[in-house]
């Protein structure tokens, strides 16, 4: 996958150099290349970070998650109505996210070369997509501990015989 995002990112930049950048203005091309050089490096330093450094403790929080999880849901109905949710925003993030970009990457097209079909434009779109859905990842991983924290917390406030949150001060 990694050889793929540099091949594709070393295939537009050659592209945009030998086709489009000496048909326009400095003021437009080093902004450009330096856009494209940032949106790669971004996604590729997230990316070998998200395998070789985080791995394992994203491996050591997801297990602790679990073990939270065996210990607040016994119920299997609460287990599936949590699961389910998760699920459920999961795919509507998605059915909406990538409708918005394949619409994005239309209308950008359209609007500025009046042409589809240009794969080096697709490279942008890529790494943008790439960028979005790491950060979907992290929303969604927040989500879950905030979920977790508030089971924990009603689960704290039953033992402790305290039936309205109010009653709770800090």
């Amino acid at each position: 996958f990694f050889v793929f995002i540099l091949a594709s990112f070393v295939y537009s930049l050659f592209w945009n150099v030998w086709y489009y950048y000496h048909q326009t203005s400095y003021t437009v091309v080093i902004p450009q290349i330096f856009k494209l050089c940032c949106s790669f490096t971004r996604v590729l330093v997230t990316l070998i970070l998200n395998v070789t450094a985080n791995k394992n403790k994203f491996r050591a929080i997801l297990s602790r998650i679990s073990e939270v999880d065996q210990v607040l849901m016994k119920s299997k109905q609460v287990k599936s109505s949590v699961y389910n949710r998760a699920r459920n925003f999961l795919t509507v993030q998605l059915l909406v996210m990538l409708p918005l970009f394949i619409a994005l990457f239309y209308f950008d097209r359209m609007v500025w070369t009046g042409v589809i079909g240009e794969p080096h434009h697709l490279v942008e779109y890529l790494l943008d997509v790439i960028g979005t859905v790491m950060d979907l990842q992290f929303l969604n991983f927040v989500l879950v501990l905030k979920q977790r924290y508030c089971l924990l917390n009603k689960e704290l406030l039953l033992l402790h015989s305290v039936m309205d949150e109010t009653e709770w001060t800090i």
